[in-house]
């Protein structure tokens, strides 16, 4: 047989490019005229998932392909991986991913009583959010929350997997302009999870989308407003005092 050509073909798994595969195969032409190739044994189970069978070489090889021309080789080829490749949508829906950050650390006794430090607590123990401060980690107290509305999409394919692929709700979507207050998530455009959510330090969670749960995290978004508003006034002297004379209370 004589060797005609090297080829590559790169096939998509849906829109997630986690999914890209490469297949690398030899064009050969027997003596018969027609072309040949062989698929690499490491991307066979992609066809094999899919229930998609070839034939087997001279070697007894599986993977082999023939054609009385080189473009029909090919496209038999390609046509196999993509339709293994291939998926069909099972579920939509509207997904709010969120993240919440409470940094502090303190001691409470048992009756309730606050130590920062613990010193003269008689029993109890430590509490803290889900990022704990201490000799090793100190940083100031605060809370961080971070919310956006995703429509997620899951596919399944051929060979028995699925994905699910996420793309950041818009704000003039159906959904959006039906919900008040899911649209008003969809205009959170400066919110964002920065580099500690991305790096795992605080966990990133779905939750599917309702009304109810929408309405929850606009007020909650629209209480920090406030508050932010109100600590602005914290920045100098003549704020905290007047905040002392008027009673007032950030939290409660």
């Amino acid at each position: 047989m004589a060797r005609v050509s090297k080829e590559i073909f790169r096939f998509e798994k849906g829109h997630n490019s986690k999914g890209n595969l490469m297949v690398e195969i030899v064009v050969y032409v027997n003596s018969s005229g027609l072309f040949t190739a062989t698929l690499p044994s490491e991307v066979l189970p992609v066809l094999h998932r899919a229930k998609i069978k070839t034939l087997n070489n001279r070697a007894g090889n599986d993977g082999f392909y023939q054609a009385s021309t080189k473009k029909g080789l090919l496209l038999k080829i390609s046509d196999d991986f993509k339709k293994a490749l291939s998926g069909k949508v099972i579920n939509e829906s509207i997904i709010l991913k969120y993240g919440v950050k409470g940094m502090a650390s303190w001691w409470e006794d048992l009756e309730g009583g606050i130590h920062p430090n613990g010193q003269g607590a008689s029993g109890g123990g430590w509490k803290g959010g889900n990022i704990n401060l201490h000799a090793a980690n100190k940083a100031p107290y605060g809370v961080m929350v971070a919310v956006k509305a995703y429509r997620m999409t899951e596919h399944e394919f051929l060979d028995g997997e699925k994905t699910k692929e996420y793309s950041v709700l818009q704000q003039d979507s159906d959904e959006a302009i039906s919900d008040e207050n899911l649209r008003f998530i969809t205009r959170l455009s400066c919110i964002s999870f920065g580099s500690d959510w991305q790096h795992g330090k605080v966990e990133q969670k779905d939750l599917e989308y309702t009304k109810e749960r929408a309405k929850f995290f606009a007020e909650l978004i629209k209480g920090i407003y406030g508050l932010v508003e109100m600590i602005s006034i914290l920045n100098n002297s003549e704020g905290i005092d007047l905040m002392i004379e008027s009673k007032t209370k950030l939290l409660k």
